[in-house]
Order: structure tokens, then sequence, then C-alpha cells
């Protein structure tokens, strides 16, 4: 289940050498787009052991607005990131969700999170793909969305020591 996965994990990072990093990869972006439902940026790393886990940092500036005019729903986007084309399942996605509603407020935003396992089993040692991705919510107004205003994004994947 996902509540014994995160328990497990927590106990991972909580036992984990904070100081002892592996490697580590980064990508950066100083576009800005409006996509809706896309790959932002990625990074390539080749993992150089089994045992440890891959934390991800992804940070940028957001928007999302909602419908301006009519019915005033609020519009909702879902930035999050993918291993190897796959979301975390160990413990669960690694997600940011904004909602506005007739807002253009451009807002920093930063997906982080500890990832383990996809639905393809252990993120073992060798090459793997981590990339930040956008969606809408389905049944939300068209969000608008708008992912690195006036910014420059960073994708940072750290390899971390496996638990003691």
């Amino acid at each position: 289940t996902l509540q014994a996965g995160f328990a497990s994990l927590k106990q991972q990072v909580q036992n984990a050498e904070p100081s002892c990093m592996i490697g580590y990869g980064y990508a950066t972006d100083r576009g800005r787009t409006r996509a809706r439902n896309a790959k932002l940026i990625q990074v390539a790393y080749n993992k150089k052991r089994d045992d440890t886990l891959l934390r991800v940092i992804y940070s940028t500036n957001t928007r999302v607005i909602g419908e301006k005019e009519g019915g005033g729903r609020h519009g909702a986007s879902v930035w999050y990131i993918k291993f190897d084309n796959r979301e975390c399942s160990s413990p669960g996605s690694i997600t940011n969700i904004m909602v506005s509603h007739r807002q253009n407020t451009h807002v920093p935003a930063v997906v982080t999170g500890f990832c383990s396992n996809t639905a393809a089993g252990r993120l073992g040692k060798g090459k793997h793909v981590i990339s930040a991705h956008i969606r809408t919510l389905p049944g939300r107004a068209d969000p608008h969305p708008e992912t690195g205003w006036e910014t420059q994004s960073t994708l940072l994947v750290q390899e971390l020591c496996p638990p003691k």
C-alpha cells in the first residue's frame, strides 16, 4: 500500500547519512512555456549503485489563471516528476498542484521528493532519465498555465547513500 511504502521510504531517509551523496546530475532552462501537457526539462543520470535513493528537486516559476469570465471555475495544473517515463511508486508520485481563480499570479515553486521504485521496479544501477512534466487536472477550467516565467528552471537529481 502507499502508506506502507511511505513508511518504509521515510525510515530509509531517516537512516541515510545526510552528508553522503554518491553523485548528482542537473539541467537548467531559461525558457518559458505555456504548455498544458508536456515534458519541461530532463536529466540523464547514471546511477552508481542499486541500493541508493534518488532525491529530486525541481524549481521554477509557475502560473495558473482559470476562467477569466463566465462560470469562473478554478484552473488547476500539476507539475510532476517521472523516472524513465514513469511516476514514482515508492513512496508515491512527486507532484505540486497549483489552483487559481481569475488571477495572473506567478509563484515560485519547488517540486521535491525521494524515489526508490516505479511501476517497472527498483531504480537500480545504470542510466535513468528523470524529467519534470506539467498536466492539467480534468474537470477544471482551462488553467492557462505558464512555467519558467522570468527565471531559470533547475532540475537537480542526487543519489544518496543507502540506509545503515
